[in-house]
């Protein structure tokens, strides 16, 4: 994803060139659809989710998985609309044990959690509010989650976790979620079943903000019920595709890696692919979401030195909003 300042070349390049193949059948007349941005003050909706990670490193997996619910409402701001979470319940299962499941499990909890933002009046995110009272949740409460470690293991777990959770990581995750279900559309118009691409580069918190080249995809799907169990089209299925650059990742992660401290060799990136998928059904005329899926799967090998891992991951995400 990129950052929402951004959504307004997406839409004017939605609007200017499609990239799908031209048929070679009779003329069809397609629909075309204009998303518009109309989120309302005193909003009030539900959300239910589900999440999995499954993870093979050198031939070993793990799963994780998670399932809750939050409630959200809107309000009035003084430069947009404040979006503001609570109630928020997960349960969170690991087929796995030791340091790094414990790890998993903690930030998957911590990352239900979500502190409230402000977007504006025409839907771009702004900020975060609380940012760092929710940060600092978050840290203090490793000390105890980590308790049952050994205590030189569990420093270096609580050193990697803080440089993971910082102000601008978190920001980042927001602002990936917003567009995701709403950021990335606002002011786009398309048509139906055309594919269009946009290449750009995005700055990777997580490797020192290092510009990695990205290519998106984007398709106006089909008019769908907003509810599965519903008749009617009053909604549209859209979908967005993202790839990233393996070499400029590759590039950004070893960069990353070298500047860490210690003597050890600096590790190889021998691959690196990650693509992610999501499908949205939405409201068009005001962007409101019904359901979200996201899907991401990457691929790495390591070498440091003459040996090398390698490791796979897919991680699933599935939303439900109800109003």
């Amino acid at each position: 994803m990129w950052p929402s300042s951004k959504h307004a070349l997406v839409a004017a390049l939605l609007s200017l060139a499609a990239v799908s193949a031209l048929s070679t059948g009779p003329a069809i007349a397609k629909e075309t659809v204009a998303l518009t941005f109309g989120w309302p003050s005193g909003l009030q909706g539900e959300v239910a989710f589900t999440a999995r990670t499954s993870k093979t490193q050198n031939g070993v997996s793990q799963d994780i998985s998670m399932a809750g619910r939050y409630d959200f409402t809107t309000s009035k701001a003084a430069d947009g609309l404040l979006i503001e979470f609570d109630n928020v319940e997960t349960e969170v299962e690991n087929s796995g044990s030791g340091p790094q499941a414990m790890v998993q499990k903690y930030m998957a909890k911590a990352a239900s959690m979500p502190p409230s933002y402000v977007v504006n009046h025409n839907g771009e995110f702004i900020r975060a509010e609380g940012l760092e009272e929710f940060r600092n949740n978050i840290l203090e409460g490793m000390e105890d989650a980590f308790a049952g470690i050994p205590a030189e293991t569990r420093q270096q777990v609580i050193q990697a976790m803080s440089a993971i959770f910082t102000k601008e990581q978190v920001e980042a995750g927001l602002i990936s979620e917003w567009n995701a279900a709403v950021g990335t559309w606002i002011n786009a118009e398309m048509d139906e079943g055309d594919v269009y691409e946009l290449t750009y580069s995005q700055a990777i918190p997580a490797f020192g903000n290092m510009e990695v080249p990205m290519r998106s995809t984007f398709q106006f799907v089909q008019r769908v019920p907003c509810n599965g169990d519903k008749s009617g089209k009053d909604c549209v299925e859209l979908e967005m595709r993202t790839f990233i650059d393996p070499e400029g990742l590759a590039a950004a992660v070893e960069a990353f890696v070298a500047k860490l401290p210690g003597d050890q060799p600096a590790p190889r990136i021998e691959e690196l692919r990650q693509e992610t998928v999501v499908r949205l059904i939405s409201e068009p005329g005001t962007l409101l979401p019904h359901l979200l899926e996201t899907s991401t799967r990457s691929a790495t090998t390591v070498s440091v030195g003459d040996q090398s891992q390698s490791s796979s991951q897919i991680e699933e995400k599935r939303f439900v909003y109800t109003y």
